[in-house]
């Protein structure tokens, strides 16, 4: 489920779908574009696309100025279909676990409160923090 450049096309429709749904100002192209090819296969960036471009979820993993260890953050989690956004909170849930206890926390940050959204995240076993899901660290 991890994208391949083959989607490109797909996934920027998606995310300017997103973005449209969600009240966001837009997407700019040429940056979302550079960004996923670039780091298409960087082992600090997560990107997951299902095989029909209906959901997408990019986490990454970045320094934290809380802790001396690391923090992985959503960049974007979009889904029109909710089998395949499940599905790729799996995938990004196998991969903040690899990371193991080099990794403080993992986030995902949701727009809106949406009771439907909200309800199918905390049945994943995420914490809601806010506007803010945490990831199942597991035992640190």
């Amino acid at each position: 489920m991890e994208f391949h450049s083959g989607q490109l096309e797909g996934v920027l429709k998606l995310l300017k779908e997103g973005a449209e749904v969600q009240g966001l100002p837009g997407v700019n192209v040429g940056k979302v574009s550079t960004f996923l090819i670039e780091n298409e296969t960087n082992p600090r960036v997560f990107i997951g696309v299902n095989k029909d471009v209906t959901a997408i979820l990019i986490l990454v993993k970045t320094p934290d100025i809380f802790s001396y260890k690391e923090v992985i953050r959503d960049l974007v989690f979009y889904s029109t279909n909710a089998g395949a956004g499940f599905r790729l909170l799996k995938e990004g849930q196998k991969w903040v676990n690899k990371w193991g206890k080099s990794v403080y926390e993992a986030y995902l940050t949701t727009s809106q409160n949406i009771e439907e959204v909200d309800d199918m995240l905390e049945r994943f076993g995420m914490i809601k923090m806010g506007s803010q899901f945490k990831f199942n660290m597991g035992e640190k």
